[in-house]
């Protein structure tokens, strides 16, 4: 089973979709990251 983090990861290594603004876009929508979960997705989306 993968979580939307990992959709999310598996389709911005394809460059499928930029992960920071996905990860932004949850984050407004109500969807708690903290910002060090923030930072290591965003660098392993790289």
């Amino acid at each position: 089973m993968t979580g939307v983090i990992g959709i999310l990861l598996r389709a911005a290594n394809e460059d499928d979709l930029d992960l920071q603004q996905e990860l932004d876009a949850l984050r407004e929508a109500g969807f708690w990251i903290s910002d060090e979960l923030y930072s290591k997705i965003l660098s392993k989306g790289e």
